[in-house]
């Protein structure tokens, strides 16, 4: 049986959770703009996309979240922390990203492949480059992202 990459399959069911999080507001609109991560070059994308925010491996290191609407090539993500609902994330620090676009996940490499990152399994999900948020939007392009290989 082929397994993904450890957080990829957890970012799923995350951000499943996570969505309905965000479904249940109310008036509690907050105070404060969120940060927000820019994705573009969509090519051929269309619908909704999600992005995970995670400071580490472990079953509690999702550290913020962001769902938005693909418009031609480009989508905006506010980011919220993920186990506050719709309290936004103004954080600032280098993280892992995933991405799913509503038909697969990618994760950020920077653009490099995953050989060329030297992993070959699981057990090297520690050798992900991280991407460091400090602007209030950060625009980064879909090819810094790579779909992560099935190990067996």
């Amino acid at each position: 049986m082929k397994k993904k990459l450890f957080f990829a399959g957890m970012l799923v069911c995350v951000l499943t959770f996570g969505m309905a999080v965000v479904g249940c507001g109310g008036d509690d609109e907050p105070n404060t703009d969120p940060k927000k991560i820019v994705i573009t070059g969509l090519t051929g994308k269309s619908g909704e996309a999600q992005i995970g925010i995670f400071s580490g491996f472990g079953e509690n290191d999702m550290t913020a979240y962001g769902e938005g609407t693909i418009s031609g090539a480009s989508v905006e993500l506010p980011l919220y922390i993920y186990s506050e609902g719709e309290t936004v994330w103004t954080g600032n620090g280098a993280y892992y990203l995933m991405l799913f676009d509503g038909e697969a996940e990618y994760i950020f490499t920077d653009g490099k492949t995953f050989e060329q990152l030297g992993i070959s399994g699981e057990q090297d999900i520690a050798k992900l480059p991280k991407y460091n948020i400090t602007a209030a939007t950060s625009t980064i392009a879909f090819d810094k992202f790579k779909e992560p290989p099935a190990y067996e």
